[in-house]
Order: C-alpha cells, then sequence, then structure tokens
C-alpha cells in the first residue's frame, strides 16, 4: 500500500477536484439543493466503516496494562511510541491528526462496543451493525429506519453512499431515501470523505453519508499493515476536518468511525491477530464531548479464541445518536425486543 503525503499543494488540488463533483450528482440531488432547509443545514452524520475488522487494540492502545504487552509481544506499540491520551490509554503513533483533533475536544472514543452474541463472521457481523439487530434478517438499516420516519416532501435523497452501486444495508428502509454517488468500492477514505465535505456544502438537506475503507482484516504482518492503512486513515480525517471547517460545516456534522468488530488479543504465528468480538468506535465533531468512554474490555477475562467481551452494547452508541445528534426517538428505531438502551455522555 503506498504512503500517501498530504501536502498544502496536494489538498487544494483535491478540493478543487472535489468542488467539481456536482457534475457527478444524481440530477435528484441537484435539484434538492434549491429546496428550504433550516439555516446552514439539516444536522447530518458521516458513517466511515474500516471493513474487515480493525484492531482496536492497537488502536486505541491500553499500554499501560502488563496484560496487552504479554498477549501482543512484538506487536504490541510500545509505551514509549504511543500518543498518550491519559496514564492508561494512547493511540497508534501513525494516528496523529487524531490526536490534535482529540485535543482540540473534538473526538469522544467508546470502548468495548459490540453486541450480545457477537458473530465472527464478516458478513454476518457487519450486517448487525447496519441493522443494529444483533439477530440479523433485518432487512432496513437503523439509519433508514430513521429515515422513513421523517417527512418525505419531494426533496431528494436525503442519504448518500458514496461507493458501490447499491445502497448499504445501514441506510435501506421501508421507502427509497438513498442515492449512490457511484464511485469505485475500493476508491480511498481521503476521496471519499472530501467528496463527501462537498456533497453536504452543497445539499444542506442530506442527513446522512456512508463511505468505507477496506483493508482490515490483518491475519498475518499486521504490524506494517496496520500502520499503513492507520496513516492513510489518520490522512482521511484531516483532510475531512479541514474540508468541514472550510466550508463552515463542523457544527452541522458528526462523523462516525466503526468496524464490524475487533481483533484477538493474541498474535498468531504469521504475527497477524484473528477476528474478536468488541472494539471502540470514534464519534467526531464540534458537538461531542471529548473524551474515553465506556468500559475497556478485561483484558485478563478474553474469551478462549482470544476476543474481548462486550462492554457497552452499540445500540447505546446509536440511540445517543438519534436522541442527542438527530432529534429522533431511539426506542422505535433500535427495539426489536431486546429493551431500552440507556444513553452515553459523549453528546450533551
Amino acid at each position: 500500500m503506498k504512503r500517501v503525503r498530504i501536502t498544502r499543494r496536494n489538498f487544494l488540488k483535491g478540493a478543487a477536484a472535489c468542488a467539481a463533483c456536482a457534475a457527478f450528482l444524481p440530477a435528484a440531488l441537484r435539484r434538492a439543493r434549491a429546496a428550504a432547509v433550516p439555516a446552514g443545514g439539516e444536522r447530518a452524520l458521516v458513517l466511515l466503516e474500516l471493513c474487515g475488522g480493525n484492531d482496536g487494540l492497537n488502536t486505541v492502545v491500553p499500554y499501560a496494562e502488563d496484560a496487552y504487552h504479554r498477549a501482543r509481544g512484538a506487536l504490541a506499540i510500545p509505551a514509549c511510541a504511543v500518543l498518550a491520551l491519559d496514564d492508561r490509554t494512547g493511540l497508534h503513533p501513525e494516528l496523529q491528526r487524531l490526536k490534535r483533533l482529540y485535543e482540540r475536544g473534538l473526538v469522544a472514543i467508546v470502548e468495548g462496543v459490540g453486541f450480545p452474541g457477537h458473530e465472527r463472521s464478516h458478513v454476518l457481523s457487519a450486517a448487525a451493525w447496519h441493522a443494529a439487530r444483533p439477530a440479523g434478517g433485518a432487512p432496513t438499516g437503523w439509519i433508514g429506519r430513521f429515515l422513513d420516519g421523517l417527512e418525505q416532501d419531494g426533496r431528494g435523497p436525503q442519504a448518500v453512499a458514496m461507493q458501490g452501486s447499491r445502497v448499504p444495508l445501514v441506510l435501506a428502509g421501508k421507502t427509497p431515501r438513498a442515492a449512490n454517488l457511484g464511485l469505485d468500492p475500493g476508491a480511498r477514505p481521503a476521496e471519499c470523505l472530501a467528496r463527501a465535505a462537498a456533497l453536504l456544502a452543497g445539499s444542506p438537506e442530506l442527513r446522512a453519508v456512508h463511505a468505507s475503507m477496506a483493508g482490515f482484516d490483518t491475519h498475518s504482518h499486521q504490524a506494517r499493515r496496520h500502520a499503513l492503512l492507520l496513516h492513510e486513515l489518520d490522512a482521511a480525517l484531516g483532510v475531512f476536518f479541514a474540508a468541514l471547517e472550510a466550508r463552515g460545516l463542523l457544527e452541522r456534522v458528526l462523523l462516525l468511525v466503526t468496524s464490524e468488530f475487533g481483533r484477538s488479543l493474541p498474535v498468531n504465528a504469521s504475527g497477524g491477530t484473528e477476528h474478536g468480538a468488541a472494539n471502540p468506535v470514534l464519534v467526531l465533531g464540534a458537538a461531542v464531548a471529548g473524551g474515553l468512554y465506556g468500559a475497556r474490555p478485561h483484558l485478563a477475562a478474553a474469551a478462549e479464541d482470544g476476543a474481548l467481551s462486550v462492554t457497552t452494547d452499540f445500540r447505546r452508541v446509536y440511540a445517543t445518536l438519534l436522541e442527542r445528534w438527530l432529534s429522533a426517538p431511539a426506542a422505535p428505531i433500535l427495539d426489536d425486543g431486546g429493551g431500552s438502551f440507556p444513553l452515553l455522555g459523549f453528546l450533551p
């Protein structure tokens, strides 16, 4: 994977290219720009999915825990290299821009996130995250159900999938409310997120945007591969937030970063890690109360296959975003007979 150097010149070139992306928008989206919306545009949620199962332990690093260093060995991030957030927790050294955003109070990290009976299958786990249904089998996604509850006033799509030709499950509702921009599924997040910022600036009625970044299934040679992936993610976050600030969108947009599962605590014989369960989730934006939330899984109590136990149901994250950001009642969107989901404190 080629390391991309983000310079001011490259960023300006990319911004110019993104300004031209309106020419590729569906006609319905272009017509929607003329519709009446609240001043500054509707509150929007951008969903970035790290596909393959991001290694949360080497992303948000419990660098003060002996159990982490014993289990990870050479794959562990040394305490001297970690970007410390406090005296126990830090970020991977490739996440320099994310660390600066954290220091500005723009990043909330929720630890131990997952769902009961966590699947180790990519397809089944991703479907559960998209639908907010741990048992699977749902025909609609949690954002799709949120969109179903909005007034349908003919203004055009209220959500956009950046990549692929099909609307992902997370945006699918009973009625079509989402469109596809049609970028290649392998298009990288710096491009996708920069175009997402341009879309949001030009389409103030948009409520949700979905993008993905592939490559996180690190079963072998993880140290170098994961470092390159996190470097790319970090650059994309930097580009995205620079674009939001330049376009005056920082108060309007939240970014949610998830992955279908975490990875195992121990290292395998190939210098990688296996499919896991609980994982940290990132919520970024001016509206968040930055900091660490949730409870980190107890490393010594990892499952027999090395997966970390879930301490925060993912529907608590979704409920907080629905109630406190999207101003929608969470219960009818999330409840599948599993009870209520107390809100977290990352949004005031």
